[in-house]
């Protein structure tokens, strides 16, 4: 029988093989009715006693047989063609995964080649490294590397050393700025300023506390005798202080300020 159905393409394979397998059952099941039709010589006509039956015969039981046989052999023709597609699906199945093993096998040893070229490449150029090194030139240029790396590690540490003496002068500049501050905003400092500016009398107001001598003192030491002493300021300041029922205590403080005057000692 020829290859009819293999010639389908391989998307009409499946939906084939269904019709082939239905058509075959189909035509079984009409087969086997035929058959039977045609085993039945007998007709039976009328009811109860007026019932008569009589033998059909085989000239008008043949057409029966005949179609019996064509759907005999329709079914057998659709089971040969559903058994034809399942052979070349499978024929089909084995060819595809011979092909995907060929190609896998095909690759892994495309892959081995590249990984085996790869690795000699990465000899030969160890190979050369190696014989480069050995040699007159390989070894100057490692001493000159490694004169640029020690001048590189002496220039990071001559720059280190500079930032870290830069570091210092600018904290001992920031920290003499601030007691420089802090001594002109002193009671000595106010006084030898007025005293440097040629001042004829220098005014200060000075709080009276244990401290007041000593401050008259340093005036004294500046160049300037004092003159009279001016009115007083009270200053008075409450503090609140939590206790521990929750409520607060206020604290109450007065603090008296004098005005001095004093003069130029020439």
């Amino acid at each position: 029988m020829p290859r009819l159905f293999a010639r389908l393409p391989v998307s009409l394979h499946g939906p084939a093989l269904k019709a082939l397998i239905a058509l075959a059952v189909l035509c079984s099941f009409t087969a086997l009715i035929l058959l039977t039709v045609f085993f039945n010589r007998t007709e039976s006509t009328g009811h109860l006693w007026w019932k008569e039956t009589k033998e059909i015969p085989f000239s008008e039981r043949r057409p029966y047989l005949v179609a019996c046989v064509g759907s005999a052999l329709a079914a057998v023709t659709f089971l040969i063609g559903a058994l034809e597609l399942v052979v070349t699906r499978a024929s089909q199945r084995r060819a595809d995964q011979r092909r995907r093993d060929e190609a896998m096998t095909a690759l892994w040893r495309q892959e081995q080649e590249v990984a085996e070229a790869h690795q000699r490449h990465q000899m030969e150029q160890a190979e050369a490294q190696r014989r480069w090194e050995l040699s007159p030139a390989g070894q100057a240029a490692r001493q000159a590397e490694a004169a640029e790396a020690q001048w590189r590690r002496e220039v990071e540490y001559a720059e280190a050393q500079r930032r870290h003496q830069l570091e210092i002068a600018q904290r001992a500049e920031r920290e003499a700025g601030e007691a420089r501050l802090r001594w002109e905003q002193s009671t000595a400092g106010q006084a030898a300023l007025a005293y440097g500016r040629g001042d004829r009398y220098f005014s200060i107001e000075l709080l009276v506390d244990g401290d007041l001598a000593h401050h008259l003192n340093d005036i004294a030491k500046a160049g300037w005798l004092e003159e009279s002493v001016g009115g007083r300021r009270h200053k008075k300041t409450a503090i609140q202080r939590p206790l521990d029922d929750g409520s607060h205590e206020v604290m109450r403080e007065t603090f008296e300020y004098r005005t001095y005057l004093f003069r130029r000692n020439v």
